[in-house]
């Protein structure tokens, strides 16, 4: 039996999907939100991910659990089932990405690593694959293109996400009966076949501000080209790393099949250029005359409408500068290698591949909540 947390996460719903498209027993754990109870969740989040799942699965269980809680809130009854059952792959999607809040990522990052390593001291499990991010501390460098000293964090979340990915590493030298895989995706977009996602941060929050300075600030319709004449924060030349949804996938599970371990950047090999990207989203959404400060200081617009749209870009930015304003890099050889001969690279960030994550985020209103 595999074992799954994040199932109703982005990308661990993806995953779900994949494992039991395969045939496997899969059992996963869930909480309520308010609109929905830890079952229904489940469901949910695997049908958007396009697979179709019958409710009624015999390979599929779900469980009501709690990464913040000790043995992540599982009762000694379900316990006991799945020592019987028993984990043959474990899968650690489950996490924070709240840039800010240090509490938040504290309990469910570490915090969570902390029970699941707890639980994992519990049950025998003979391979762990676990999802980190690319920009947590190690197997990076950093390539900047104005004078600044970067931080070793840019925010809370890179920082529980180094520690708990390090608390994992000193748990599998203990017990080396277990295999320990890392996976440390960057940027994670929708698929490259209908730009089906339902996490709509990162890249799709900064197109989400334009789109609602254009309908709700300046009140034009869609369809219709405006210019809208202000200054972003960021360098027009730092590399955006975003990757669709299924190349990640699919990379993560050639890794899997390959029965290789160690930690292996998950990240696009052609990432665009924080203006050739941002300049596609734009084009889509017929908005033109956007600047960058390339680490130059802000200059009061004298427009007043674009001023206050400018400032107020900058303030839903602010979180995300990092990621736009210099490129990270990452050794993919072991990537590569790992892949046995079958790596290839990821599609081209172009106009059609923009458009497809685009159209499906303004349809859904850039939201869908599991």
């Amino acid at each position: 039996m595999i074992f799954l947390t994040g199932v109703t996460g982005f990308v661990g719903s993806n995953i779900a999907a994949y494992l039991l498209s395969e045939g496997h027993d899969l059992c996963v754990i869930s909480r309520d939100s308010k609109e929905l109870d830890y079952q229904s969740r489940v469901f949910r989040a695997i049908k958007l991910t396009g697979y179709k799942i019958n409710e009624q699965s015999i390979n599929l269980h779900i469980l009501k659990g709690d990464m913040t809680l000790p043995l992540l809130g599982l009762s000694q009854e379900e316990l006991s089932w799945i020592k019987m059952r028993g984990i043959t792959e474990l899968w650690h999607s489950a996490g924070s990405i709240n840039f800010v809040d240090e509490e938040i990522n504290k309990a469910v990052n570490v915090g969570g690593m902390k029970n699941l390593l707890s639980f994992m001291n519990e049950i025998e499990i003979e391979k762990v694959f676990y999802l980190g991010t690319a920009y947590a501390d190690a197997n990076k460098v950093a390539e900047t293109y104005f004078q600044i000293d970067l931080p070793r964090f840019n925010n809370p979340y890179e920082e529980t996400k180094t520690l708990s990915e390090e608390m994992l590493l000193a748990w599998g030298l203990e017990n080396p009966q277990t295999q320990i895989t890392v996976f440390k995706p960057s940027i994670v977009v929708g698929d490259t076949e209908l730009g089906k996602a339902f996490n709509f941060s990162g890249y799709y929050r900064f197109m989400q501000s334009f789109h609602f300075f254009r309908n709700n600030v300046l009140k034009e319709a869609n369809g219709k080209d405006i210019n809208m004449p202000i200054n972003v924060l960021g360098h027009e030349k730092a590399e955006v790393n975003v990757i669709a949804v299924d190349y990640a996938i699919d990379l993560m599970m050639k890794i899997r099949a390959n029965e290789k371990t160690g930690v292996f950047p998950i990240v696009n090999n052609r990432a665009p250029e924080y203006k050739n990207i941002l300049q596609l989203g734009l084009n889509y959404l017929k908005i033109f005359g956007v600047e960058y400060l390339d680490g130059n200081e802000r200059q009061k617009n004298s427009d007043k409408k674009m001023d206050r749209i400018e400032r107020m870009l900058h303030k839903a930015m602010r979180d995300y500068v990092p990621y736009v304003s210099w490129t990270y890099k990452w050794d993919l050889r072991p990537t590569i290698d790992a892949c046995g001969g079958t790596f290839v690279s990821h599609p081209e960030v172009n106009q059609p591949f923009i458009d497809k994550m685009l159209g499906f985020a303004v349809e859904n209103e850039f939201e869908l909540s599991v």
